[in-house]
């Protein structure tokens, strides 16, 4: 009898969601995603609704959570067991998020639905799919599998030094004369003159470039990224993970979203191998840095693959809370698994 009675639960939940909106009571759950246990990975809240409410009360909900993204889900009435999902960081709604998606999964497929194995969600940028995975073998949270269409990098370009200087840590003066001629990483000594240039085909002739706008770790090569967030986008590709460690960026100077990356540093003995690490600055979709980026992955797994000559790696996002990731290219997909952790259920008052 277990199918059934898990199946009666999954109605009265829906049910009750249903309910509570018309009472102007809805819902809630808060998720760490890419976590295995709370208070890591990054967190997303997550309503299931019975109605759409008006798109200013949905953004007033995610202002009023505070967190990076919150997710709204509705059950389609077709029959499916599919949800149309949507996505709200503090500030505006946004066309993907992969956290956000994986904590709706966990939901549908922990809470509102357990018989199921997957979920289909039906978003601005088409379906996405989050399947079941394994339990984790050293907590009580569970692995999914979300199923992501790639979104990869455009062209090499000129990284903007302001922007570099932005991100690195630095406001550049007026006064300084731009760098937007570099490329790559230029070692500079303190007489102002150039030790180390490669690809001069991306450099013209610099003269006297002084040692202060060097003053922080200069990407070794940049791509524009088609905008995902409603701003312009940037990878930043680094030499070291050092250098992604040490950017400190001066937010309010950024005039574009930044997901920056390097190899890894060689494992420590008897942790795990990450093929690379990454930070993700959106300050100008309302996230100054965000936790654990599933989105950014969908640009960084295959900007990896065709580097390292791999279909599956292993990431770690290094924001203060950090989170794993574990891709792999299948059929023209992005597959990212991680783990998720709940931490909230509860219920939100409108009136």
């Amino acid at each position: 009898f277990k199918p059934c009675t898990l199946m009666m639960r999954s109605m009265r939940r829906l049910r009750q969601a249903r309910d509570l909106s018309a009472l102007a009571r809805l819902p809630i759950f808060q998720v760490d995603a890419f976590a295995e246990k709370t208070f890591s990975g990054n967190p997303a809240a997550v309503l299931p609704l019975g109605a759409w409410l008006p798109d200013e009360t949905l953004l007033s909900i995610a202002a009023e959570n505070n967190l990076s993204e919150t997710a709204f889900m509705l059950l389609r009435t077709d029959g499916s067991g599919d949800y149309d999902l949507r996505w709200f960081t503090p500030t505006l709604e946004v066309d993907m998020c992969g956290h956000a998606t994986l904590a709706s999964g966990a939901v549908v497929l922990d809470v509102l639905s357990p018989a199921q194995d997957k979920v289909t969600f039906h978003t601005r940028s088409g379906p996405l799919v989050v399947r079941r995975g394994s339990a984790c073998p050293i907590s009580k949270c569970q692995y999914y599998t979300l199923e992501f269409p790639p979104w990869p990098v455009g062209a090499l370009v000129q990284p903007p030094s302001r922007l570099v200087h932005a991100v690195g840590g630095r406001k550049l003066l007026s006064s300084e004369p731009a760098s937007d001629q570099l490329l790559d990483r230029i070692d500079v000594d303190c007489s102002g003159t150039i030790d180390r240039l490669e690809h001069n085909d991306y450099l013209t002739k610099i003269n006297d470039l002084p040692c202060s706008l060097l003053a922080v770790p200069w990407p070794v090569a940049a791509h524009e990224i088609a905008p995902m967030h409603g701003a312009p986008y940037y990878l930043f590709l680094y030499e070291s993970e050092t250098d992604v460690r040490s950017l400190a960026p001066i937010f309010g100077e950024m005039e574009a979203n930044v997901v920056a990356t390097a190899p890894a540093d060689a494992a420590v003995e008897g942790e795990l191998q990450y093929d690379f690490i990454s930070r993700w600055f959106g300050p100008l979709s309302g996230i100054p840095e965000d936790h654990v980026t599933g989105s950014a992955h969908t640009t960084l797994a295959p900007f990896w693959a065709e580097r390292l000559g791999k279909g599956s790696m292993v990431a770690r996002q290094i924001s203060h809370r950090g989170g794993t990731l574990r891709l792999a290219l299948v059929e023209g997909c992005v597959h990212i698994s991680g783990s998720a952790a709940f931490y909230l259920e509860g219920t939100i008052r409108l009136d």
